[in-house]
């Protein structure tokens, strides 16, 4: 069994990009896998499919080894991760913050802006179109 330290030091192990390359590559490469992932899931929402236990797994495990990949660019341990992670979640369970939208999360002004600057398109568009019409 590899604990988490000797998997951060694997995965550096395996890089074989450098610099600002890495970086991209690491972070497409972690958008990617998530997007595997996704798509089973929508297989499997859209069509009934099972989802097989083996296939998931490895992509969790790519979702793993790039996520580790991309902290390792930040000098961010999947061990600081994991216990940043229980951290925030612990603070926020004990301030009955764990459901919902919790705490410090941007989802809610995205969503106000998103909600802006469609009203304000629309209105743009209409504005244009009356102008169209004269």
């Amino acid at each position: 069994m590899i604990n988490t330290d000797e998997y951060t030091e694997f995965v550096e192990g395996k890089i074989i990009t450098e610099g600002r390359d890495r970086l991209f590559e690491n972070f497409i490469g972690l958008t990617e896998e998530l997007g595997e992932v996704a798509s089973l899931i929508k297989r499997y929402l859209r069509d009934g499919t099972s989802i097989s236990k083996d296939k998931l797994k490895a992509e969790l495990g790519d979702i793993t080894f790039y996520t580790v990949a991309f902290g390792n660019c930040f000098d961010i341990s999947l061990t600081d991760i994991i216990n940043s992670n229980v951290e925030k979640l612990n603070s926020r369970e004990a301030r009955g913050k764990i459901k919902g939208s919790g705490d410090n999360r941007w989802t809610t002004n995205y969503l106000q802006t998103t909600k802006a600057l469609y009203t304000s398109h629309v209105t743009h568009v209409g504005l244009m179109m009356k102008v169209e019409e004269r």
